[in-house]
């Protein structure tokens, strides 16, 4: 079974494709997720030699993260699931940071947010298991007392921010990790609708946030 995954919800993303013997992944550059997203996915059909219709599940990391790059990545999985009908995972980016970590079965993980917030998360079960997702300031994670449960992060600032803690630095998984977890998520029936998918981002727009109320 021929699985895609798309992630564009960082500064640098990627497309893999692969059919639990093969993998071919494109890494894509942050900014330019619209311009070459399509053409990178294209290049990897040709590479296996297969068609976007032999494509049997399509995964898409739906965030948090960069409000432009995961609207491109929504788009393109959920016109590619109407047109093809393959069917369709949407995947946490803490979920995928969870399920990167092989050696514990329960985690938190953390990701820089801006703005002196971190986008945060619990899991059990590798990644399949949500305790809570949401949006924190990095004082409010710091006063947190959780010993016995690891904490992991995938940016040195970040790393270097949460000291105190003693996080553990891993790598920031790609889409080729997406592909694992896709297939486990699949396995249980967890599927999405391509009409109503939209982005986890686990905080509001400038748009919104600085919008002057209506009077």
């Amino acid at each position: 079974m021929w699985t895609l995954a798309i992630d564009s919800a960082g500064i640098s993303g990627g497309v893999a494709l692969g059919d639990g013997e093969s993998v071919f992944f494109s890494e894509l550059a942050g900014r330019s997720y619209s311009a070459h997203l399509v053409s990178a996915a294209d290049g990897l059909f040709r590479d296996a030699g297969v068609l976007l219709s032999k494509v049997s599940l399509l995964a898409v990391v739906s965030g948090p993260g960069s409000f432009t790059g995961l609207r491109v990545g929504i788009s393109v999985a959920k016109a590619w699931a109407e047109t093809t009908a393959p069917k369709l995972v949407a995947i946490s980016r803490l979920a995928l940071c969870a399920a990167s970590v092989a050696d514990h079965d329960e985690v938190r993980v953390a990701l820089d947010a801006g703005r002196g917030e971190l986008f945060f998360g619990h899991y059990r079960s590798r990644g399949m298991s949500m305790v809570r997702e949401e949006l924190v300031r990095k004082e409010e994670l710091l006063a947190a007392s959780e010993p016995d449960v690891p904490l992991f992060v995938y940016e040195e600032a970040i790393a270097q921010a949460l000291a105190s803690l003693v996080p553990s630095r891993r790598e920031m998984p790609t889409a080729v990790d997406a592909l694992g977890l896709a297939l486990r998520l699949a396995a249980e029936g967890r599927f999405a609708d391509a009409l109503t998918l939209d982005a986890n981002y686990l905080r509001r727009s400038d748009a919104e946030l600085f919008s002057k109320p209506k009077l």
